[in-house]
């Protein structure tokens, strides 16, 4: 099959995909991206794919690579596990060790240029972390995407896809959506509105829509545009929804949407305890003992150590500071009034 060129999504979006992080760090990472043919029209097949990590742009030594057999590719779009090839080839920390990776990809045979920079997502594979459900203040990310094709309509917003997350405390999320939107069956004009929002239905809302399309197309075949979309909201703790949903404008046209991503990533506006573990605890008011092991090889050999607030020391240097600030005024007070003593006298 001789294919013109390979549509890669965002890095970040891409990538995002990573298993979420646990204790053992994942050695799988997800792919997606689209495949066209020499016209530039999206294909529908099953092919052999090849993914290679290199450690520079062009040339450059081979640091991983592993076979896909039989990838479904359907409308240009697909979605493979790198990781878990034919025979599966870990991506262990150690791919990531050095400067920057990129991603080069055989399809059928043929090598697609130029290749894809992987950028600092997959990084975190090397660092072993514990989830935002498992700590209190932990930032946290949700993350869901789609292949299906989603029709547009003029009358008002549709849900192209939405994603929840749950968030332990106040803070920021940052709703961030990317898809591809097509439009065909018409030379006329046709815009198509994407946005981020809570509720469905509606019209778009300025500024939170992004705008594709054009005044006129040269044909009625089909014309695809991709779309990135993000917004930010303030929350109390809780669970919430949201969605990216799209409209049309054009009168002659059928339009829809494909190849999605939503994420929502939560950063915490204030963060709890800082935990740690000390063997003296003064100067601690609330300090709590703690029996740890201190063998791995004897967990009966034990010692008594002390679960501290670092943020006790915060708070004692800033008493100290208003105590100091509160002598000081007072003793500009006294001596002004020693002043107006002596001066009527």
């Amino acid at each position: 099959m001789n294919m013109k060129r390979m549509i890669h999504f965002a890095a970040l979006v891409v990538l995002i995909g990573v298993a979420t992080v646990t204790a053992d760090v994942p050695q799988k990472m997800n792919y997606q991206g689209r495949l066209t043919d020499n016209l530039g029209d999206p294909v529908t097949t099953t092919v052999s794919m090849t993914f290679t990590i290199y450690d520079a742009e062009t040339v450059g030594e081979s640091i991983w690579s592993e076979i896909h057999p039989s990838v479904s590719v359907v409308d240009g779009l697909f979605d493979v596990i790198l990781g878990e090839g034919t025979p599966v080839v870990p991506i262990h920390d150690t791919v990531f060790s050095g400067d920057d990776r990129w991603l080069e990809i055989t399809v059928g045979g043929e090598i697609i240029t130029p290749r894809v920079q992987l950028i600092t997502v997959p990084y975190a594979m090397r660092v072993a972390a514990v989830h935002s459900s498992e700590i209190l203040n932990e930032a946290g990310i949700a993350s869901t995407m789609s292949s299906a094709d989603i029709e547009l309509n003029r009358t008002e917003m549709t849900d192209i896809k939405t994603v929840s997350i749950t968030i332990p405390s106040s803070g920021y999320i940052l709703v961030q959506g990317q898809c591809y939107v097509n439009s065909l069956g018409s030379t006329n004009w046709n815009y198509i509105y994407v946005q981020i929002d809570e509720t469905s239905g509606g019209s778009y809302t300025d500024p939170y829509y992004t705008r594709a399309g054009m005044g006129s197309f040269p044909s009625d075949n089909n014309h695809s545009f991709p779309v990135f979309v993000q917004r930010i909201y303030y929350k109390p703790a809780g669970t919430y929804t949201f969605r990216m949903e799209g409209m049309s404008s054009g009168y002659f046209h059928t339009s829809d949407a494909c190849g999605v991503t939503m994420t929502a990533l939560y950063v915490p506006s204030g963060y709890g305890p800082i935990r740690s573990y000390i063997s003296d605890p003064a100067g601690f008011e609330n300090a709590v003992p703690v029996e740890m092991t201190v063998d791995n090889e004897d967990t009966t050999v034990t010692k008594t150590l002390y679960e501290v607030d670092l943020r006790e020391l915060e708070l004692k240097a800033a008493r100290l500071k208003a105590a100091t600030l509160e002598a000081e005024r007072e003793l500009r007070e006294a001596q002004m009034q020693q002043n107006l003593n002596d001066q009527s006298e």
